[in-house]
């Protein structure tokens, strides 16, 4: 098999797989990641009185950086949990025999937030956008950076996407305050400009450069990631 035609089919698991792994799984990683964007779980449980949860993730070009933020708050005034967890390039060199069979584990750090930075987030969430509908035609480039947020607040699921370089990306406020409380140790890769031709060669041109990852859009509305499959 050609270098090609593997890198054709880790695409094609990117975005049809449907085997569930373990989060800190880099080698399986993709067989769920769409659901990680699309805020599936979060979606079926937000019923009425079901838990604050909020999901921000940041992709840093998807082969370089992805940093995804977990924030659950149990019931109105309680504290709130805000797991962050980074996947950077893997060391291949310094895997160990079990990473080797079930993938590296992803740096990570927990904070508590009280009721008052709990709002304090959500406050800026708002103001960023979250629950106005999704711009039209809204694609996200796994070779570029953008944010996608999905969650559940007082019963109701939103998900919005934020792409660089744009106004809206631009203007976000709740990056700082994540960043903020993130100790794992990792600096964020900030955004940058991409060169339109090795984009384009990612998705259409000479696939067995060496030096060319290959990419992959999600399309984003109201709904959700459009086109996701059902189950994975």
């Amino acid at each position: 098999m050609t270098l090609a035609l593997v890198r054709a089919a880790v695409v094609a698991a990117l975005v049809l797989g449907g085997v569930p792994a373990r989060a800190d799984n880099y080698l399986l990683r993709g067989f769920t990641w769409f659901g990680v964007l699309d805020g599936k779980d979060l979606r079926e449980a937000c019923l009425p009185g079901a838990p604050d949860r909020l999901r921000f993730v940041y992709n840093a070009i998807y082969h370089e950086q992805l940093r995804v933020y977990e924030l659950e708050r149990p019931f109105p005034g309680a504290p709130a949990t805000l797991e962050a967890r980074v996947r950077t390039r893997p060391n291949f060199a310094d895997f160990t025999i079990g990473e080797l069979i079930l993938g590296p584990r992803d740096p990570t750090s927990r904070a508590v937030l009280d009721e008052r930075a709990f709002a304090h987030l959500v406050d800026a969430l708002m103001a960023d956008g979250f629950a106005q509908p999704v711009p039209r035609g809204l694609t996200l480039p796994s070779d570029g950076f953008y944010w996608i947020v999905s969650g559940c607040l007082g019963g109701r699921f939103d998900i919005n996407g934020w792409l660089h370089p744009t106004e809206r990306f631009t203007a976000l406020r709740f990056p700082a305050l994540l960043f903020a409380r993130d100790m794992t140790g990792v600096p964020v890769n900030p955004p940058r400009p991409i060169d339109a031709g090795e984009r384009m060669r990612a998705r259409t041109g000479n696939q067995d450069a060496l030096d060319i990852k290959p990419a992959f859009d999600v399309r984003l509305d109201d709904g959700g990631v459009v086109g996701r499959v059902p189950g994975f």
